[in-house]
């Protein structure tokens, strides 16, 4: 069985995980460790029906021995903790709830079942740092992860509408104006020397130009 240790587990991500790894018996397949920031030497929970004693989480030596570690501490512990355990040649399995590990090139980011297979891939290749998406976008994408199978998925959305709480209004809007301005772009394709202007769909209900601020600035194309 692996040594597997939890760390950050009474917060509210974490309690969560508690519960469904309960749910889902998976306490039963591994030797659990729990550790604290505040208050080690007190009593672990019992979950799966084992009791300890928490853990020191600064504790870099038993966190070492340690085969997978699961972190909901935060992004200032990954930062302080990680960094550490690597250095000293620990070659276990770190998954991580945090932002702090997302873009590091040995970190795969985790959305079972929407990219189970690159998952996969990343463990056959040796990969041990395992880091949570976005929770927006994870929603979004699990939501739509039935329908289709891509190579890769970018989002971008306008945080101005966003944050008026306008939701689909304004980005149906956005959406609209993209759509005014494909004609112009085509045009300024074929030319590659005419600036790309889009003020002439600019709206005044988007909080941009409400601000006195085109929705997108001029872009020239680069003379062939």
């Amino acid at each position: 069985m692996k040594n597997v240790g939890f760390i950050g587990w009474r917060g509210m991500v974490g309690s969560v995980l508690m519960q469904r790894m309960t749910e889902e018996r998976d306490f039963d397949a591994i030797r659990p460790v729990f550790f604290s920031t505040s208050q080690h030497g007190s009593a672990a929970p019992a979950f799966g029906g084992q009791q300890g004693t928490l853990q020191d989480a600064y504790d870099v030596d038993a966190l070492s021995a340690l085969d997978i570690i699961i972190t909901c501490q935060g992004g200032d512990y990954t930062n302080e903790i990680y960094p550490k355990l690597r250095e000293i040649g620990w070659q276990g399995y770190w998954i991580d709830a945090a932002s702090s590990l997302r873009m590091g090139d040995d970190a795969i980011i985790i959305l079972d079942p929407v990219n189970h297979a690159v998952i996969q891939q990343g463990l056959d290749k040796g990969i041990k740092t395992f880091v949570g998406g976005n929770c927006t976008v994870s929603l979004m994408l699990m939501s739509l992860g039935g329908l289709f199978a891509t190579i890769w998925w970018m989002g971008f959305c306008l945080h101005l509408s966003s944050g008026l709480r306008g939701g689909a209004r304004h980005m149906r809007e956005l959406l609209t104006q993209m759509a005014c301005c494909m004609p112009t772009w085509r045009k300024s394709c074929r030319t590659r020397l005419r600036p790309f202007w889009i003020s002439n769909v600019k709206s005044l209900r988007l909080p941009a130009a409400a601000n006195c601020r085109p929705i997108t600035s001029v872009c020239r194309w680069p003379v062939a």
